[in-house]
């Protein structure tokens, strides 16, 4: 069995405050619960200004895009969707390298302790 992931935008904490406030509550959140776990690339915030609406705290995590029976089947779906900006990636389900990709945002980065990340 293969896995086809691929790293997307994802929502890890809704607020329903907007502008400064929404954007303080969700740095607050990350600073909490992800600090040392998400690169610096990886994560933003989108808060809306107008007072309407709420604000979302954004990871860019690896997502489950497609199960394959095949590896051939898999890399064809990896390629049909995957680009530069938004690679895709084949595993073998349940192995090594799959684990490492789930692994992310879960487990400290190395170096993240001392603020080397």
């Amino acid at each position: 069995m293969y896995r086809v992931y691929c790293r997307q935008w994802l929502p890890a904490f809704t607020s329903s405050l907007t502008g400064e406030a929404g954007t303080a509550e969700c740095e607050a959140v990350f600073a909490a619960r992800h600090e040392g776990r998400i690169s610096g690339g990886d994560w933003r915030i989108d808060a809306p200004d107008n007072g309407y609406g709420r604000s979302f705290l954004m990871l860019r995590l690896p997502n489950c895009c497609g199960e394959f029976a095949g590896e051939p089947d898999a890399h064809a779906r990896a390629g049909e969707n995957g680009h530069e900006d938004h690679p895709h990636q084949v595993v073998v389900a349940g192995s090594a390298e799959e684990r490492e990709l789930l692994a992310y945002g879960r487990r400290r980065l190395r170096g993240a302790e001392d603020g080397t990340r």
